[in-house]
């Protein structure tokens, strides 16, 4: 809600959400590290030792494509919020 109300949109890329996925992605690396080392798994998508590692992975794959989903959503959303630039609201004014 603050990113659509108060956040500037007119920065945005396509290629955004693909550096956007890094936290998500290093947190991942951390808590398969942690849990190796103590055993305890943050959450039960990633409990390798109940699930084994193709489930693990297969989970970790779908939560990124649904995190590079909506950072593409916000993306599109944001291109639509900008505001118009000066000089395109010439040109239709002078057509």
């Amino acid at each position: 809600l603050f990113w659509l109300v108060c956040v500037p949109k007119a920065g945005l890329k396509w290629s955004d959400p693909l550096r956007w996925t890094g936290i998500p992605l290093l947190y991942l690396v951390y808590a398969l590290a942690r849990a190796s080392a103590d055993g305890f798994y943050a959450y039960y998508f990633i409990n390798v030792a109940e699930l084994g590692w193709p489930r693990v992975l297969l989970n970790a794959s779908g939560i990124l494509i649904a995190f590079l989903v909506l950072g593409l959503a916000m993306v599109a959303l944001g291109r639509l919020m900008r505001p118009k630039s000066a000089s395109a609201s010439a040109n239709i004014a002078a057509t």
